[in-house]
């Protein structure tokens, strides 16, 4: 029984080790990884679609599926390989806009709570103020906004690997 939970405390701890390195490698790395990644997605989906266009033109194949997942693919990888900043500008650009009309229509809601008197009022209109600003900083700005996400997240992982590791030392001492 003490050999088996030593073998899986060591798993443990060392799944918390490698949770911790990415989280520095997130942290400091944070929009290099994430542009290094969209380049190499980019020339996969660039690859496969030569592949399914050399398919098309050269196999005689009747269909024109492999044309337009070929095209799209060859658009795609091209556009993520040269500029994957505009790729990944893309996705903090679309939720913030989604956080603004989000935040607008909720902003509706949190009025007729004032008119109504009611004391959550003042807790929905500082919610809704933050989504608006949150929104708003996310479309002005996405590669700086992307960024300070994914800093989070790497911290976020350093403290929780940090976090369950002292807790399974601790856990440790009274199994024992």
């Amino acid at each position: 029984m003490k050999n088996k939970l030593f073998t899986s405390n060591v798993d443990f701890l060392l799944s918390n080790a490698i949770l911790f390195v990415t989280g520095l490698i997130v942290t400091f790395f944070n929009i290099h990884l994430v542009l290094t990644a969209s380049r190499i997605i980019g020339i996969v989906s660039l690859t496969l679609g030569i592949y399914l266009l050399y398919i098309f033109f050269f196999k005689q194949i009747t269909g024109s599926s492999p044309f337009f997942i070929g095209f799209m693919c060859f658009i795609t990888g091209l556009i993520m390989a040269i500029k994957p900043d505009l790729v990944i500008s893309f996705l903090p650009m679309v939720i913030g806009v989604i956080l603004i009309i989000g935040s607008l229509l909720q902003l509706k809601k949190t009025l007729l709570l004032r008119y109504n008197k009611d004391s959550f009022f003042t807790v929905m209109l500082v919610i809704n103020i933050l989504f608006l600003i949150a929104g708003l900083s996310l479309f002005l700005d996405p590669i700086q906004s992307l960024s300070n996400i994914i800093k989070i997240v790497g911290i976020l992982m350093i403290l929780y690997s940090i976090y369950s590791t002292v807790g399974a030392l601790l856990a440790d001492k009274y199994i024992n």
